[in-house]
């Protein structure tokens, strides 16, 4: 048997009791609060298994899903992520070669995948030992849940560690994360016989290895190494993950919309621009450091259908951004701004988010009057680029400046936000097409130099924007570097290589989140 030969009782180290034991572990937990009970009693007044389309009409009519088939699409790929946390720690998925059926999801299968992906609860029921559970383990829940079983063109580079050590993954000689993950709840959940009946102990979680192992095995739990998210699946869950960066649009019923968008950030996630799927450490570095927020629409149609609305978010998920106004005829469009609230929503107050000056391909400033506009609006700065590159493609970049008078001599010190940790974003270059990307000032270095033809935004390595020619054209330069003689302005993109892009200015757009009688 799967526990052999380690002196645990041979009748509770299988699936059914392990679950079992998880199932009274989250409800002596109180991970699901009492206030929170009588909400998900309700849902199974009049049937027992919550089927996925019952599951999808209830995202649509209690939090906002959009009423379409963009929004059913969407629908099905949350109610398979819940489907599969539910399973765990002995994870299957709906699809692929060891695929089982589901008809619906039942009460306790339901409180299992809410408990598991609400990083603040399910710290109440399994422990790590000495070892907490992180920001990395939680974001890996989610992938896992996004995922397939695959063997893809880059399935190989599934493993491959991220460029930047503070966001690889951290399996163990005996396994993977997944494995980890089982080891933690059987230690977690363990009992042992003594003197006749079954009595908590404290056996160390290295004593539940070998078992581990053996149930891996037994129930094909699959490796880490395996899973990829198809990035079509991903694309139709951007698509309503933006529009839902915003309180509710009723207005909005075609998300098609938001396809451009969609792609610019689907590519952020991407190890390179002709991968098919997304591997886990793109994902970590793409949510941790480029749309930190993205998510957060993701809990809040969750803690809106099925528990107590934004006071059951975990910490640091956002409200909604307010709709900001639209005026017909500006460049930044609400998909573009739906990007920015990915990294922004901590920093910006969308509702009052106002254009303050607009600039055409002929009436484009001089570089020392963009600057002071720029220095001129009463809180932060946000300076949009909208361009044309040779080949035709258009392009968008900016810069945001929470500090416009301070940023420019040195850039101010603010915090970085994290899934986790609400903060403002200091002074930053920011790409929105066609592909997202964020590009973090270094504290104390100057964040712009102007002179009579250009302004430039970096020295040395990492980011550089120059604009130049009296602000007709843009390069952006992308450098990775060792050498630290030199350092960088602002920090480059660790999986995106060195890269130059040229283009022709079109529209200038400075924005800002304080009304001001001067804009037009």
């Amino acid at each position: 048997m799967a526990n052999k030969g380690i002196g645990i009782d041979q009748g509770i180290m299988a699936k059914e009791p392990i679950m079992e034991r998880f199932d009274d572990a989250l409800r002596n937990s109180h991970a699901i609060r009492s206030d929170e009970e009588p909400l998900l009693a309700d849902i199974f007044d009049k049937t027992s298994i919550l089927t996925k389309p019952t599951f999808i009409s209830l995202l649509a009519n209690k939090a906002a899903l959009p009423h379409s088939s963009e929004g059913v699409e969407a629908g099905e790929i949350m109610y398979a992520s819940m489907a599969y946390l539910a399973t765990l720690p002995f994870p299957h998925y709906l699809e692929g070669p060891d695929a089982q059926p589901l008809k619906g999801l039942s009460s306790k299968q339901l409180k299992r995948g809410l408990v598991w992906v609400m990083s603040d609860r399910i710290w109440r029921i399994v422990d790590k030992d000495d070892r907490l559970r992180t920001e990395s383990d939680h974001l890996r829940l989610i992938f896992q849940s996004l995922a397939s079983v695959t063997y893809c063109e880059n399935s190989s580079d599934a493993t491959r560690d991220s460029p930047d050590e503070t966001y690889s993954s951290d399996p163990d000689s005996d396994g993977d994360e997944i494995y980890q993950d089982l080891l933690d709840v059987v230690y977690s959940t363990q009992v042992v016989r003594q003197y006749g009946g079954h009595l908590r102990v404290g056996l160390r979680r290295d004593r539940f290895r070998l078992v581990c192992k053996s149930l891996k095995k037994e129930y094909k739990v699959p490796s880490f190494n395996q899973l990829a998210i198809p990035i079509q699946r991903f694309m139709a869950l951007l698509r309503c993950l933006l529009l839902l960066q915003f309180e509710p649009i009723k207005s909005i019923k075609d998300l098609s919309r938001f396809n451009s968008a969609a792609q610019s950030v689907c590519a952020s996630f991407l190890q390179k621009p002709d991968d098919k799927v997304i591997t886990w450490p793109t994902f970590e570095y793409a949510v941790m450091n480029i749309a930190p927020y993205l998510f957060d629409s993701y809990y809040r149609l969750l803690t809106h259908t099925f528990l107590a609305g934004d006071s059951s978010c975990p910490f640091g998920v956002l409200d909604a951004a307010e709709v900001p106004s639209a005026p017909a005829g500006i460049a930044l469009t609400l998909p573009l701004q739906s990007q920015l609230v990915t990294f922004l929503n901590g920093s910006v107050g969308f509702g009052i988010f106002t254009r303050m000056r607009h600039y055409g391909a002929s009436n484009l400033p001089t570089p020392t009057a963009l600057v002071s506009t720029m220095q001129e609006v009463p809180d932060e700065a946000i300076l949009v680029l909208f361009g044309k590159m040779a080949t035709g493609e258009s392009c968008t970049f900016g810069l945001f400046s929470p500090k416009p008078r301070s940023d420019g001599p040195s850039i101010q010190t603010n915090y970085k936000p994290t899934p986790n940790h609400v903060g403002y974003e200091r002074c930053a270059i920011f790409q929105l097409t066609p592909v997202q990307d964020v590009y973090r000032g270094v504290v104390g270095k100057p964040g712009w130099i102007v002179d009579d033809k250009s302004v430039t935004f970096g020295q040395g390595y990492g980011v550089v924007m120059t604009l130049k020619d009296n602000l007709a054209n843009a390069e952006v330069r992308h450098q990775i570097s060792d050498r630290d003689e030199i350092g960088s302005t602002y920090e480059a993109n660790p999986w995106r290589g060195n890269w130059v892009m040229d283009f022709e200015i079109t529209e200038v757009e400075i924005w800002s989140d304080v009304l001001y009688k001067g804009r037009y």
